[in-house]
Parts: C-alpha cells; structure tokens; sequence
C-alpha cells in the first residue's frame, strides 16, 4: 500500500483482550498481490460487494479491502474469530449526513 491521509477508529473493552480497529487510507493503493506475498496464510474474502483479504495469526486478524479506487479500509480486530472479523468488516458503511443525524439525532 501507498502513504496517504488516515483515519483510524478504535474501540476495546478495559482488559485490551478485545479490541476493533477500522483504518480508512484516503489515496492508497490496494495490492492484494504484495499482501498476500507478505502474508502467505491470506485468504481472499468479499466484503460489501468488493474483493479483500483475510490475514490472521495467535494474536490479531486483519480484514482488507478496496472500497473504491484510493479508497482502502482495514479491520484489525483482537479477541475475536475470523468469522467475526469479517461480519463486522461487512457492516462497515458509510454514512450520509441525513443518515447521520437520523442515527444521532445531531445536525453536524
């Protein structure tokens, strides 16, 4: 992947066992081919309709995935299965404004 502007969003539980995190990489470029040359247990995946990958080892899983052309998004998540992961990966959408405040009740 390319260097690009970041977004990173995280949530745990108070022991550190469980733990999402969602980065959203405005201007990279998603390879799967050099992911999956770097990580040979990489499966691919479908995640909203797009092709991605599945890593994973003891400790973290990591779902990836192109959104949109520069558009890349991962979800490492700890403490959780493969399944999991991916579930969650899959309801990652984006939210209008109207949507927003329909959500939140909030106007900005």
């Amino acid at each position: 992947m390319v260097p690009g502007p970041q977004t990173v969003l995280r949530y745990g539980d108070e022991s550190g066992r469980l733990g999402v995190t969602l980065r959203i990489e405005d201007g990279r470029h998603f390879d799967p081919a050099s992911i999956a040359w770097q990580f040979p247990a990489a499966r691919s995946v479908r995640v909203g309709g797009h092709d991605g990958l599945l890593v994973a080892n003891e400790v973290l899983t990591s779902v990836m995935w192109q959104e949109r052309p520069g558009l890349t998004l991962s979800l490492d998540v700890s403490g959780l299965t493969q399944d999991e992961a991916l579930d969650i990966a899959t309801r990652v959408e984006q939210l209008t404004q109207e949507k927003w405040r329909q959500l939140t009740g909030l106007s900005n």
